[in-house]
């Protein structure tokens, strides 16, 4: 059986609630005005910030502090 850490856990947690959250919302910077994913680039209508690479980085980030703060890093 595959064991999952807590740590690892909570932040899958969070990047489910984090996309349903941005999906929900659907944000200008992440959707065009008819709700679809804008696509990577730098030309109108485009967005240097697509939806994979926000929601994969904020859950690297919160990995990084639940590791951190439970001083399992080493």
């Amino acid at each position: 059986m595959i064991s999952i850490d807590n740590n690892l856990r909570l932040t899958i947690y969070f990047y489910t609630l984090l996309s349903v959250v941005l999906y929900y919302l659907k944000p200008k910077l992440l959707f065009d005005d008819i709700g679809n994913f804008k696509q990577f680039g730098t030309d109108n209508n485009k967005t240097i910030l697509p939806f994979w690479l926000v929601t994969q980085s904020l859950s690297i980030i919160v990995y990084l502090l639940l590791v951190i703060k439970s001083c399992e890093y080493i």
